[in-house]
């Protein structure tokens, strides 16, 4: 059904905007999209600003963020697709994200088949993330069939921006001491850590990031970016 330029109120628009988001996510605990503009702004294809604030989000089973916001000003949109529903850009638009992961979410990313075949001839029983100011233990449980022995292997490591920009990097502080198993699965884990860390892969298609700040609060880990 086709809608009049009048009749696509901020209101209307924020609804389409949220609609077209909601499909490239499998859960939002809360998602709100504001879009500012006018009907002769949009009649000649610009908005004001878009901004998108959501909670509880999970990108795919294992990629939540507890906290997105994302704020984009000076969009240029087709105001014809905008007629029937469809909000789509014709330039690229810059803007601000800050996006929060807390221990939940990291341990939930850990779960992927991938990394516990990459353990190979063992079996992860959970893995538990607990942030703290500069620093993240991540100790992972595992049970070892052919010695019938359960172990903690934990590592812990700094994050910092890394030099592209597009993710957090890591920096091992210490880890189990250097027995067989450990020094096995303790290179697994960073490489899975550092993917996590790639926070590309928690936003939606056609965006790309470049991180200004990172920083933890208490249970949490933030990130700061523009584009």
């Amino acid at each position: 059904m086709f809608l009049n330029i009048d009749d696509l109120g901020e209101k209307t628009l924020n609804k389409i905007a949220e609609f077209a988001l909601s499909t490239q996510l499998e859960k939002a605990e809360k998602l709100n999209v504001r879009v500012k503009t006018d009907p002769s702004r949009l009649a000649k294809g610009e908005l004001e600003s878009l901004v998108i604030d959501g909670k509880g989000l999970v990108m795919n089973k294992y990629l939540r963020m507890q906290e997105l916001n994302m704020t984009f000003n000076a969009i240029a949109v087709s105001p014809l697709k905008a007629l029937i529903g469809n909000i789509e850009l014709t330039q690229p638009s810059r803007g601000f994200a800050w996006v929060v992961l807390n221990e939940a979410d990291l341990e939930s990313a850990f779960g992927v088949e991938t990394f516990k075949k990459q353990l190979q001839k063992t079996e992860v029983d959970r893995v538990n993330c607990q942030i703290n100011p500069d620093r993240i233990t991540i100790t992972v449980k595992v049970y070892l069939p052919e010695t019938r022995e359960n172990k903690d292997i934990f590592v812990m490591v700094k994050p910092y921006i890394n030099s592209t920009g597009k993710g957090v990097a890591l920096e091992n502080i210490c880890s189990s001491e250097n027995e067989e198993i450990a020094a096995n699965l303790i290179p697994v884990i960073l490489s899975r850590a550092e993917k996590i860390f790639n926070l590309s892969n928690f936003l939606m298609d056609g965006i790309d990031l470049q991180i200004e700040k990172s920083g933890d609060r208490t249970r949490t880990i933030n990130a700061t970016s523009s584009r």
